[in-house]
């Protein structure tokens, strides 16, 4: 699947179609995250640092966004 695919299944397509997008978007991070020297904690707060600096109009939009993914994300039991 290539990206273009991924946006569209993303934004319409079925459940399934959703659902194959996200498990191949969601792999790709793992992977890179995975592949990284830091921890996921400091590639966060790094990833905060850097766009609240090069993109701070972007930032100050998404941030509500952002706050409620952390706050609505749990972990297993």
């Amino acid at each position: 699947m290539v990206a273009n695919s991924n946006a569209v299944a993303l934004i319409g397509g079925t459940g399934t179609e959703r659902a194959t997008a996200w498990t191949y978007h969601s792999l790709r991070w793992r992977n890179y995250f995975r592949s990284s020297r830091s921890s996921i904690f400091d590639l966060i707060k790094n990833a905060i640092r850097v766009a609240a600096t090069d993109c701070p109009e972007l930032f100050t939009l998404q941030r509500d966004q952002i706050t409620e993914k952390l706050f609505a994300c749990s972990s297993p039991s």
